[in-house]
Formats: structure tokens, C-alpha cells, sequence
């Protein structure tokens, strides 16, 4: 949720509608997430937070099985 819902988004809205580079890297333990101005934001495939495992506990349609989240796209 994360990741399509604020990451992905802010980062491509700060890039286009101000041309300003920022990267948004989410802290997975405390749901906060910290904004770093001017840095380019990697490609999604490379990027930490696209691997992040499902979080079995909140999410019913999580598969703890799996070591990404199914909802994570590209």
C-alpha cells in the first residue's frame, strides 16, 4: 500500500509537476517514511521497498509464504 499508494506517486509528482528529484524511503518497522530531496529515485526493480514481503498479520490476502507482497507492481 505504501509503495503504490505514496511512494511511487509522490515521487513522480514532485518530478514533474516541480522538477524536483525526490526520493521517498519507507521505514517498514515504524510506517514512517523519510523524504530525501534532489536524490533520483531508483528504477521500481531495483528499488528496496519492492521487495518488501506482505505483512501477514494486517493484510487478510497476504500469502506469508512469499517473500514479496503480490500487490507490489511495477
Amino acid at each position: 500500500m505504501c509503495v503504490n499508494m505514496c511512494k511511487i506517486p509522490t515521487q513522480d509528482f514532485f518530478t514533474i509537476e516541480f522538477g524536483l528529484r525526490l526520493t521517498m524511503t519507507p521505514n517498514f518497522e515504524d510506517m514512517s517514511c523519510e523524504m530525501v530531496y534532489g536524490q533520483v529515485p531508483p528504477a521500481f526493480e531495483e528499488d528496496p521497498a519492492s521487495k518488501q514481503p506482505c505483512f501477514a498479520e494486517i493484510c487478510s490476502l497476504a500469502n506469508p509464504s512469499s517473500s514479496v507482497c503480490h500487490k507490489l507492481q511495477a
